[in-house]
């Protein structure tokens, strides 16, 4: 097993995160819905909302 980490393994570690962790993680969980599905419209309807989505995990994660 490697030692690189998901970004939600990485969410897990920290008590804050950078935007870019954010973003990441927000696609990790993009892809494990769309790999469900393999919707290509819902592929794009959360794709349109990954900023929200990112914006979701830095307050939560970076919440004090």
């Amino acid at each position: 097993m490697s030692g690189i980490k998901t970004p939600i393994e990485l969410i897990g570690h920290h008590n804050a995160i950078d935007r870019n962790t954010a973003v990441a993680a927000a696609l990790e969980l993009i892809k494990a819905e769309i790999g469900q599905s393999g919707s290509k419209i819902l592929l794009k309807q959360h794709l349109e909302l990954l900023s929200e989505y990112a914006d979701q995990i830095e307050a939560a994660v970076n919440k004090s």
